[in-house]
């Protein structure tokens, strides 16, 4: 028999599937996706410590008097062209009572 068909098919669209759902679940938290085979998996455990040693955290407060469960954008910026910037385009506040 040729070609992938049946199992191999499905098994094809669930990896890319998979791959696509992290991708999306990487850009919305402001991290990355690494797409690894199994042969190279310490190349990129290499890359994943590398990135690690280079990272900044920023943190800030939201305004208190925003109101309860409103999803707000935000936009991190830096004055420097050699820097990667990767962060969640958006906050949700949440009302404490």
């Amino acid at each position: 028999r040729g070609g992938q068909g049946g199992q191999g098919g499905r098994r094809q669209q669930r990896d890319a599937d998979a791959g696509l759902f992290l991708q999306r679940l990487a850009d919305t938290s402001g991290g990355r996706y690494y797409k690894s085979e199994v042969t190279d998996l310490k190349k990129t455990f290499d890359l994943i410590a590398e990135e690690l040693r280079h990272q900044y955290r920023l943190g800030f407060y939201p305004d208190l008097a925003a109101e309860g469960n409103t999803l707000h954008t935000m936009k991190v910026k830096v004055d420097r062209p050699d820097m990667a910037i990767r962060a969640r385009g958006f906050y949700r506040t949440v009302r404490v009572r």
